[in-house]
């Protein structure tokens, strides 16, 4: 029981090491996160959408609620190449536009982030 529990233990601790190091490893070497600086001064948008690809070269297309903050991390995508954002008044991206813009995402870079600022 002893062997078959401490077997149990190591298998946990290499997916777990596995698990860990994919996430680490994808980080910074294809695609990147974005974050959103709004320059203060102005009438501050509450959402924004980002369009373009991701990391496995799926179109996508994602509002993100940044209410009106000055910064915002959009987490939980990763993109590469050109990517559109519009910003809007309101918290669902269905409002006028207020901005719009696009950037180049590098698919490697140190870090993990690229920022895009309105």
């Amino acid at each position: 029981m002893k062997k078959m529990l401490m077997g149990v233990a190591a298998a946990g601790l290499a997916t777990a090491s596995v698990v860990g190091t994919a996430s680490t490893a994808a980080a910074g070497t294809n695609g990147q996160q974005i974050v959103y600086r709004n320059t203060p001064g102005g009438v501050l948008p509450y959402s924004i959408r980002i369009t373009g690809t991701n990391e496995r070269g799926q179109s996508v297309s994602q509002c993100f609620y940044t209410g009106g903050n000055e910064w915002t991390n959009l987490t939980g995508y990763w993109w590469v190449g050109s990517v559109s954002y519009t910003a809007y008044y309101n918290y669902k991206c269905t409002a006028a536009a207020m901005y719009s813009g696009s950037i180049w995402v590098p698919k490697e870079r140190t870090g993990d982030w690229v920022q895009i600022t309105t």
